[in-house]
């Protein structure tokens, strides 16, 4: 028979399976979870729950969660710029090993890459106080960079004017 599907009927659940749905739906559960649980296939799932009305757009716990794990990764991210800062500004100040111009010119690109990382981590997350704690790092570590490469330039300015 060509031309021909054999059609097969359509799953309803039974007052206590639809109890079940409802419930793991409000409970967050997923429709391949409720479905594995009922043993029923997930598009027969799909299909009832689109004509009852069931929205499965989301999962609000596992959102919560992945929002969650979000906000500490940024938080973790804000804490590593900031020891990353702390760390150029040690490395900028250190009277062991005074900054070459070839050093100030790495330290300078590392300040611009921690500033534009935490411009994008700003943009990304609600500030808190790591993130604050970072950001007033950053610009300070900015400052200073600023002054040492304008003590450097009057510095050469110097050696410049009393060679001639």
């Amino acid at each position: 028979m060509l031309g021909y599907q054999k059609v097969t009927a359509r799953w309803e659940p039974t007052e206590d399976q639809e109890a079940a749905i409802r419930a793991a739906h409000a409970a967050g559960q997923s429709q391949n979870a409720i479905a594995k649980e009922l043993g029923v296939k997930q598009p027969a799932l799909s299909r009832w729950s689109k004509r009852m009305g069931l929205a499965w757009s989301g999962v609000p716990v596992g959102a919560r969660a992945q929002h969650e794990r979000i906000k500490a990764e940024r938080r973790e991210l804000a804490s590593r710029l900031l020891a990353d800062v702390m760390n150029l500004r040690e490395r900028l100040w250190s009277t062991d090993d005074p900054a070459d111009s070839r050093a100030l010119a790495d330290i300078a690109n590392a300040i611009e890459r921690l500033i534009r990382s935490h411009s994008i981590l700003g943009e990304l997350a609600p500030s808190g106080a790591d993130a604050d704690e970072a950001k007033s790092a950053i610009l300070k570590l900015q400052d200073d960079m600023a002054a040492v490469i304008a003590a450097e330039e009057r510095e050469q300015h110097a050696e410049r004017v009393t060679r001639t």
